[in-house]
């Protein structure tokens, strides 16, 4: 049924017939559409839903606190991260559900720029290629989606970051698996207490809590913070020695370009009209 027809809006929550053009009215007297929040007769928020948040804002702030006990390892991850793509290794992601999400954006933060402009890092999610999902989840289980995509791409040298909130996921673990076999090195980020997961990996940083929504928050911290170390380690030392950062010229070619004299005339991404880094 079209929803914008005057029958689907005459009709309540509950899906028994009302009187056309009674839809407002309904939510005026009730004060929720369907199973949403609950408002208050001049339409503000309810005390219990504001409390909702004010819970989830403090156990937010209560984990953040504590995040600095993850201080030094979350600096080795990043070094570790460093260490691969200077060496011309590679970042691969891994997770599931909301940890697939940040494997993804986190990718995207290397691939493309966090805050600095810099050459293109390599970092892949293994978690986007739904042919390669699906095939290799019908032929060999869902449990060997993403060990056996880093049987295909990893390479000894290369980095991989293995994100469950439980540290649990048997896809991940076997994954883990393979990438010691290959000579990976494995950074770990869970939450609880690690799960099996923190025994597979070099670096295990395990939030320090049971909420798999603030483990998550906490997560995408920790990978922001990566890509920022990452960004200020290799801008100080180039990937490769004696090969200068490519820096963007005004056509968008970003190959070749000697750092020095492109300071000459300042670099790009000053220039008018450029945007700057971090703009989506």
């Amino acid at each position: 049924m079209n929803p914008s027809s005057k029958e689907y809006l005459g009709r309540s929550p509950a899906g028994t017939a009302m009187p056309a053009g009674s839809t407002g009215r309904h939510i005026a007297m009730t004060g929720r559409l369907g199973s949403g929040p609950a408002l208050g007769p001049n339409g503000e928020p309810s005390h219990d839903d504001e409390a909702i948040v004010a819970r989830g804002l403090a156990a937010h702030r209560a984990l953040f606190d504590r995040l600095h006990t993850l201080q030094p390892d979350i600096v080795r991850a990043a070094a570790l991260i460093s260490a691969s793509l200077r060496g011309g290794g590679k970042l691969l992601l891994m997770g599931n559900g909301g940890s697939a999400a940040d494997c993804q954006h986190l990718a995207a933060e290397f691939t493309g720029r966090f805050q600095r402009e810099r050459r293109p890092l390599a970092a892949l999610a293994l978690t986007t290629d739904t042919s390669a999902l699906t095939c290799i989840a019908n032929d060999y289980g869902f449990e060997q989606v993403f060990a056996r995509q880093l049987g295909a791409l990893a390479r000894r040298g290369d980095c991989v970051v293995a994100i469950s909130t439980s540290g649990r996921s048997p896809n991940v673990l076997r994954a883990l698996e393979r990438a010691g076999e290959l000579g990976v090195t494995r950074i770990g980020l869970s939450g609880r207490d690690g799960g099996d997961m923190a025994a597979l990996c070099e670096l295990c940083l395990v939030v320090p809590h049971a909420d798999t929504a603030r483990i998550q928050e906490a997560h995408i911290f920790i990978g922001h913070s990566w890509c920022a170390l990452v960004e200020r380690g290799l801008e100080i030392e180039p990937l490769v020695q004696g090969v200068p950062w490519p820096v963007p010229r005004g056509d968008g070619d970003a190959c070749g370009v000697e750092p020095q004299a492109h300071r000459q005339d300042g670099p790009a991404w000053e220039r008018p009209g450029a945007r700057p880094a971090g703009a989506k």
